[in-house]
């Protein structure tokens, strides 16, 4: 397996942004990050058009397996988001940095499924109560998928984490994908 060093350091500030961005995981790291996610998919598109065999295998793999999990994570047609099972790697992430969502700005947020979970965790939390603490690892998710405004935080955190395994999984297929080039090439 031999590695590049242009793609070792592309990778490594890959890493680099988006731990900067869970640290983080405000408004303005969500769109560098959802930016920057389209850009990866634009450019691999691009490569699929015009590279060469091995190039274009790997982009059109890294397109197809990143952009899909990309698409669903991020919208809501059919809910597909609600059940994919990196939620639960993301809410136990979530649970550990202890980021509750207690973030009570207005707004929108990403996703837009009603939950009854929330609002009684809001309503807690507006009536001078605990700060909001969820039990499972489903409430957490719960949480970051609705569009009720104390969730903002874990929202954005979700966001950045499925962007991230989005670039994880596309990055994973174009590098099964070369290996399955080169094995045929061999033969």
């Amino acid at each position: 397996m031999r590695f590049s060093l242009r793609s070792v350091f592309f990778g490594v500030s890959l890493i680099a942004l988006v731990c900067a961005a869970l640290l983080n995981h405000s408004a303005i790291w969500v769109s560098v990050v959802v930016s920057l996610s389209l850009l990866l998919y634009a450019v691999s598109l691009i490569r699929a058009i015009v590279g060469e065999r091995l190039d274009r295998a790997q982009a059109l793999a890294f397109l197809a397996v990143g952009g899909c999990y990309f698409l669903l994570a991020m919208t809501t047609i059919f809910r597909v988001h609600e059940y994919l099972i990196t939620n639960y790697a993301i809410a136990w992430i979530a649970r550990a940095a202890e980021i509750s969502g207690t973030n009570l700005r207005a707004g929108g947020g990403f996703f837009s499924v009603p939950s009854e979970i929330n609002i009684a965790v809001l309503q807690l939390h507006q009536f001078g109560g605990a700060q909001p603490s969820f039990d499972s690892l489903k409430e957490i998710i719960a949480a970051a998928t609705t569009d009720a405004p104390y969730s903002q935080e874990l929202q954005r955190f979700f966001i950045i984490s499925h962007c991230m395994f989005s670039w994880l999984f596309g990055g994973l297929a174009a590098w099964w994908t070369a290996c399955l080039f080169r094995k045929k090439a061999k033969e």
